[in-house]
């Protein structure tokens, strides 16, 4: 589940909705937040913590206000409200798949027992089975979560990227970064999506480049305060030319527009089962600010991005080849430029909004029978 203004639920398929003229609303689980934007009604309401028969009342009641017609799903708890709905009201239901279940996130508390784990993972298939096959579309923002759902052989999947709407991003013109340098990580601060990783590189390129001022730019939250405190662990003894900037969460446009002061962005999660199935969409943002990207080679990314030449995709573990890298673009100015012009172009030909929007459009025209508008 996510929160209202989510990017992917907000700015990209209720505000294609709404400019599409279909009256939309959003609502969330997870907070309580009641206004209009942009001719999208937002009705969100904390309730989270009431049992599954006080959910479904409160939702069915709130479907029955707005007298909705396509209930876009966003987990098999909502997919599964909306098919008890459908049962009196006529209605269409769409699960957009954006989270694997189970996840890891199902088991935040390592302690918990293996049998515990194999049944709640059995419980948490079983219902994403049901929401799948409740559905009367299904639409995927990646290929590998796509791939449990093909059992459904007879639901043919619907893709609709990630990619970011450009008018939210600004492309700058690259300065030259032999002086000063500013590296960005953004996501939780835990080593499973590599942190303690990014802090090492930053340390070590600020070491080879003593007469470099490294900025490394940290956006995001603690996992835990056992990751708070590795991080600040991790932050002491640092050179002298280096300086960390921790920031915190950020609405969505003001973190676009954050982002796009920054030189050569990090991403150096651990490579596990999950994580390598599971594409970091924030990288297609980092791509639109038209500069250099630092990845794990995951197997998500190598599906999806086929272009080369728009900064290096290695072993998060090899620290050494990535601060080198860093310290290659400091030294070589035209080779820095040249990928970040890459990087632009490959946003503005390939990972854009704007194509996936009208895929999304069709779909849902099509779900309805709905003329396409001109």
């Amino acid at each position: 589940m996510h929160l209202s203004k989510d990017d992917r639920i907000f700015y990209h398929l209720a505000q294609a909705l709404a400019e599409d003229e279909q009256h939309v609303s959003i609502f969330s689980f997870l907070e309580t937040l009641k206004e209009t934007h942009a001719n999208i009604n937002i009705c969100s309401e904390d309730i989270g913590k009431l049992n599954f028969k006080q959910q479904y009342k409160f939702c069915r009641e709130l479907l029955q206000k707005n007298e909705t017609s396509v209930i876009v799903c966003d987990s098999p708890l909502t997919a599964i409200i909306a098919s008890a709905y459908r049962l009196k009201h006529k209605c269409k239901i769409v699960y957009d798949v954006t989270e694997w279940y189970p996840s890891k996130k199902n088991f935040p508390n390592p302690s918990t027992g293996f049998l515990f784990k194999i049944l709640k993972s059995m419980l948490l298939i079983f219902i994403n089975g049901i929401a799948g096959v409740s559905s009367n579309l299904l639409t995927f923002g990646e290929h590998y979560k796509s791939l449990p759902f093909r059992l459904f052989f007879w639901k043919k999947p619907n893709f609709i990227h990630y990619y970011p709407d450009l008018k939210y991003i600004k492309s700058k013109k690259p300065h030259l970064i032999q002086d000063e340098i500013c590296l960005l990580y953004s996501g939780k601060f835990n080593v499973d999506k590599g942190i303690n990783k990014v802090i090492e590189v930053a340390k070590l390129t600020a070491s080879k480049a003593p007469n470099t001022r490294i900025i490394l730019n940290l956006i995001g939250f603690y996992g835990s305060e056992e990751d708070k405190n590795l991080m600040n662990k991790m932050l002491v003894d640092t050179p002298d030319n280096l300086q960390v900037k921790i920031l915190p969460y950020m609405e969505f446009e003001a973190f676009c527009e954050a982002i796009s002061n920054n030189d050569i962005f990090l991403d150096l999660r651990q490579k596990d089962l999950e994580n390598n199935h599971c594409l970091p969409i924030k990288i297609f943002y980092y791509l639109a600010c038209g500069r250099p990207v630092i990845y794990s080679d995951l197997k998500s990314l190598k599906k999806e991005v086929l272009v080369e030449n728009i900064g290096l995709f290695t072993d998060p573990n090899n620290t050494e080849e990535i601060s080198e890298k860093i310290c290659t673009y400091i030294k070589n100015q035209s080779l820095y430029e040249s990928d970040c012009r890459n990087s632009l172009q490959a946003s503005q030909e390939f990972y854009h909004w704007e194509r996936e929007r009208q895929i999304f459009l069709d779909a849902i025209h099509r779900l309805t029978n709905r003329t396409k508008r001109s």
